[in-house]
């Protein structure tokens, strides 16, 4: 799984749902500074995404006909049908709290 600091810049809803991320850690000229992942329709996430929210995107990146996942129906690994990066969670950033003491009343 990878893990990267990154901005929402576009979106494409769907049964599979395209999102493109800016990976707010590279430099403009670096060629992964944009990375494309799925959401797949079996993936359930409840929260909105949405174009210019940052955070931190975890997705994995498949190998077709190598990398595999468990299908729960048939109890067994299956491998993957298409290259791809698959969108694993996005926790939305925060904003920083500044305060210099805490009330705890």
């Amino acid at each position: 799984m990878i893990t990267i600091r990154s901005k929402i810049v576009a979106k494409r809803d769907g049964q599979y749902t395209r999102i493109v991320f800016e990976d707010l850690n590279r430099e403009p000229t670096d060629d992964l500074k944009y990375v494309t992942v799925v959401l797949l329709p079996n993936w359930n996430y409840n929260e909105s995404l949405d174009i210019g929210e940052t955070g931190y995107l975890q997705f994995e990146s498949v190998s077709a006909g190598v990398t595999k996942w468990f299908d729960r129906e048939i109890q067994d690994f299956k491998v993957y049908n298409y290259d791809a990066n698959y969108f694993i969670n996005f926790i939305k950033q925060k904003e920083i709290n500044n305060m210099k003491e805490f009330n705890f009343n």
